[in-house]
């Protein structure tokens, strides 16, 4: 899930043409410059799935769990993007799938076994930083 990175509208020109007489506005121009944004790729969910040989059935279990993850962090030594996963959590992620417990653990295998999640501890998952990035873009690229 690539978030769109935030720019700043700058005006870089303005022109106003007011008459003399009454006061009024006549023609008002802005032109706004946007700043750059960096090269991206659009992914789809289901050709991820098929690149690492997963089911399609997993793509809103993924998105599900991609929503908990944590910012990009480069003071983090592990770099962030880490999801916290517990059984409350698990519970949501089903109830939200329309999906068992169970079949959300079983897809944490298939994430993990994958290469899409590494297990960095007990219910600690990191998601693989070059298939998703969410954070500030210094801290993503």
């Amino acid at each position: 899930m690539n978030l769109p990175m935030k720019t700043e509208n700058k005006v870089t020109y303005e022109r106003t043409v007011i008459d003399r007489e009454s006061g009024d506005i006549i023609e008002q121009e802005f032109i706004h410059k946007r700043g750059a944004e960096p090269p991206f790729i659009k992914l789809y969910l289901d050709c991820l799935c098929d690149f690492k040989g997963l089911s399609k059935s997993l793509n809103p279990i993924l998105l599900e769990f991609l929503k908990y993850m944590t910012y990009a962090n480069t003071s983090d030594p592990n770099g962030g993007q880490v999801i916290y996963l517990n059984a409350a959590l698990k519970r949501n992620i089903a109830n939200a799938t329309g999906k068992t417990v169970k079949r959300i653990e079983q897809a944490i295998t298939d994430f993990v076994k994958t290469g899409v999640f590494a297990r960095i501890a007990t219910g600690t998952y990191q998601v693989n930083a070059e298939l998703f990035g969410k954070g500030d873009w210094k801290d993503i690229k």
